[in-house]
């Protein structure tokens, strides 16, 4: 049976004496080779989880303010000004009094309704429930419940060196009660609102931005009661 042949092809060197000798460039051989080889192994794929996804919101509790102290301790919502609130986007249907919280597993935003990004992102971690998990595919959502053109989308991080950044961080809400609660919260950081334009560079580098929130969060947090709340500002 003939087997299929997959073209493929390589550089050579050629060195001429002066005495008319004529060699290989062994060296350029061995470059190609590994070259070659690097390139075809296969690539890793992102892990592959069926992330539960409710489009209703219905079970999103948000943040909690009293997350800390069972209770005894509350840490409230950052209090706006008048003339900040009156920025803000609104909930095109309120629920029981909110008018524009956005709450998600274990997380609020508020997003500014003219910059069309978060005013601020309040957030709740408990360490001592944190999976440690493969990451899977992130998967961007638009929310329903305030007016589509108050939302970045991803056209805003295309062809450009911002990536997208997020407020609340993936990895911190990567907990619950179980796995499948865990990959909940960790997904619902992944909508537009708890995302801003934050330079490659910057966010991508262990050294800046990352391994400063790695030091407080991952550090503080074994040394301390496991819990914490967060908050993110973008005004």
């Amino acid at each position: 049976m003939n087997q299929a042949h997959v073209a493929r092809s390589i550089s050579v060197t050629l060195y001429i004496d002066p005495d008319g000798q004529v060699r290989l460039g062994q060296q350029v051989l061995a470059a190609e080779s590994a070259s070659f080889q690097e390139a075809t192994k296969t690539a890793p794929r992102p892990a592959a989880f069926d992330v539960p996804f409710d489009a209703s919101y219905a079970d999103c509790k948000g943040y909690d303010k009293g997350f800390l102290g069972q209770g005894k301790l509350r840490v409230n919502f950052p209090k706006l000004s008048a003339d900040l609130e009156s920025k803000v986007s609104r909930l095109l249907k309120p629920v029981d009094g909110n008018e524009y919280l956005l709450h998600y597993h274990n997380f609020s935003v508020v997003m500014h309704a003219q910059r069309r990004f978060a005013i601020y992102s309040a957030a709740n971690v408990r360490h001592s429930q944190r999976f440690l998990m493969s990451r899977p595919g992130d998967v961007w959502r638009v929310d329903p419940r305030i007016p589509i053109e108050h939302q970045v989308s991803n056209f805003y991080y295309k062809n450009n060196q911002f990536d997208r950044g997020h407020l609340t961080r993936r990895v911190d809400l990567e907990f619950g009660g179980s796995m499948e609660v865990a990959l909940q919260s960790a997904a619902d950081t992944c909508h537009w609102f708890n995302c801003v334009p934050q330079h490659a560079k910057f966010n991508q580098g262990k050294q800046l931005w990352q391994g400063l929130e790695a030091y407080v969060l991952e550090s503080g947090l074994r040394s301390a009661s496991g819990c914490a709340n967060l908050y993110r500002a973008d005004f």
